[in-house]
């Protein structure tokens, strides 16, 4: 494998390794790369994972990226985005599976006409 590091401290790290089962990170601004031959073996490979995964992002084509993330859902994800949005999730995300500010609200339910 490989590190790369910010210049000057540890603000990012990119890890490359050339073996595709995924593991645990050590989060803080960390991220593997890692080959697949095909993007729908990720599910399969993430698996083991399934209960820490949480954002999933993705760099392909419409068509593609809803195949994946409909198999990438079924494997735990709980929200998957273009690559480019991962840092900003809207306020309506559901973090974890659940919607944070939905915790914070006592909601009524009125169930008329």
């Amino acid at each position: 494998g490989e590190v790369h590091t910010s210049p000057g401290g540890t603000a990012w790290t990119v890890l490359w390794d050339p073996d595709p089962t995924f593991a645990a990170t050590c989060l803080n601004r960390t991220v593997r790369v890692k080959p697949v031959g095909d993007l729908l073996e990720v599910p399969r490979l993430v698996h083991q994972i399934a209960p820490l995964l949480q954002s999933v992002g993705v760099a392909a084509d419409p068509e593609r990226s809803r195949r994946l993330a409909d198999a990438l859902g079924s494997a735990g994800a709980s929200r998957v985005v273009p690559i480019g949005r991962m840092a900003w999730p809207p306020p309506e995300w559901h973090h974890d599976g659940r919607p944070p500010l939905g915790e914070l609200v006592r909601w009524c339910d009125w169930e008329g006409e």
